[in-house]
């Protein structure tokens, strides 16, 4: 069974005998052992950018401020990237000269990839925008067959954190944001201070105003009524009845003055209530009013209806004072000059950011063309200019007065 040139034998004691020209091979299968050697895994190249960097010593003048390694990829142990330099890529290689042995090589990265994780025989890594911060990669040869090399390449990987992210760059901040917001408040303080200043000012200067306007009306009724009753005095001394009866009605007019000093002094203690500030206030208050002055008057009185809208519009205590006593002169008038009027109407409305309020009777009107046509007139225009209102009349079917009044931001 033994050939001479070429063949192969076994021998009963289980060694094999194989033929060839150079002569005879004898052995034993038992004896053959696995090589077992794996290589180690060496750095060859390091890349930023998709640029290989180069290695400080032989380097050209051209590359004169440039990142730069210390050392030679293979003889690397940590590599310390300026911040920004997140666009790393990595080249190795394992020596291998036996034909038919193509390595394998399998990685891992702390805070990256904590496990092993096979190339598939790619021999690069790259880790585009990486984190700022410390990692370590390690790198490992091994065969086709899945067995590792236990010689394990290692590369402690330190990307540096931007200036403003690093903690003297959080203090900076915080002490910024604090000296800011410290700025801040003190300037909103400041402008509070400043508004309510304002207000304040605005508030005595309404109060001096408004004082001086009840002073002028207060102090003419009160005049009138001194007068009238030194008159009456006068009146009666003589003791006759022309005297009496003149008296009667000076006794009257100072009756109705009074009421008239009465009137105006509840309406300025009411305009200056900070709880009657919207124009819905103003609307009730002088719906009542029309239903007491008329309630023996024929005519029908009419107020409204109001929109909930007024509510929500803001007035000053000196626009409340003069649209108050305006109404109340023209519902005046109508009592006095349309005795005949069967219907009287109050409207108050917000449209186009004015507020207006109509006054109407369809009594006998008056003669649109006297230049004086009374002095309850000339009273309410000089009212509507304090008001920087505009003020239109009409006697056409009766008597309408309009009031049309901007209203403000508040």
């Amino acid at each position: 069974d033994f050939c001479v040139q070429y063949g192969w034998s076994v021998f009963p004691d289980g060694r094999l005998a194989i033929s060839h020209p150079d002569g005879l091979t004898l052995f034993h299968p038992d004896s053959l052992r696995e090589d077992a050697y794996l290589p180690p895994v060496l750095l060859t190249e390091v890349q930023l950018f998709n640029q290989p960097v180069p290695v400080s010593g032989g380097v050209a003048d051209s590359l004169e401020g440039a990142f730069r390694l210390p050392l030679a990829p293979h003889l690397l142990t940590s590599l310390h990237l300026p911040p920004g330099q997140n666009f790393l890529s990595l080249s190795f290689a394992a020596p291998e000269f036996r034909p038919f042995r193509s390595p394998n090589y399998s990685w891992r990265m702390t805070g990256i990839q904590e496990t092993w994780v096979t190339t598939n025989g790619r021999n690069y890594l790259s880790f585009p925008k990486l984190p700022p911060g410390k990692y370590t990669l390690e790198i490992r040869a091994g065969d086709a067959y899945g067995n590792w090399s236990a010689r394990i390449r290692r590369l402690e990987i330190v990307l540096a954190y931007p200036w403003y992210q690093r903690s003297w760059a959080y203090g900076l901040f915080f002490l910024l944001a604090a000296t800011m917001l410290f700025a801040g408040l003190r300037f909103f303080e400041r402008q509070r201070q400043r508004v309510e200043t304002a207000r304040q000012q605005e508030r005595e200067e309404l109060r001096r105003r408004s004082a001086r306007d009840f002073h002028d009306e207060a102090g003419n009724h009160l005049s009138r009524v001194s007068l009238l009753t030194m008159l009456a005095q006068r009146k009666l001394e003589n003791n006759d009845a022309d005297a009496r009866t003149q008296v009667q009605g000076m006794l009257h007019e100072i009756s109705s003055n009074t009421q008239v000093l009465r009137e105006g002094m509840r309406d300025f203690i009411w305009a200056l209530d900070p709880d009657n500030d919207n124009a819905r206030e103003l609307a009730l208050r002088l719906k009542r009013f029309g239903q007491d002055l008329f309630a023996h008057h024929p005519a029908s009185f009419i107020a409204g209806p109001f929109s909930a809208t007024l509510a929500t519009v803001s007035l000053r205590a000196d626009e409340r004072r003069h649209l108050i006593l305006l109404t109340k002169e023209a519902m005046h008038n109508s009592l006095k000059h349309a005795p005949t009027a069967s219907k009287l109407c109050l409207k108050i409305e917000v449209q186009d950011k004015l507020l207006h309020l109509t006054w109407s009777d369809n009594g006998p009107g008056f003669n649109a063309d006297e230049d004086d046509p009374g002095m309850g007139l000339k009273s309410m225009r000089t009212r509507a200019e304090k008001l920087g209102a505009r003020l239109s009349l009409s006697s056409e079917n009766g008597c309408t007065i309009s009031v049309r009044l901007p209203l403000s931001p508040k």
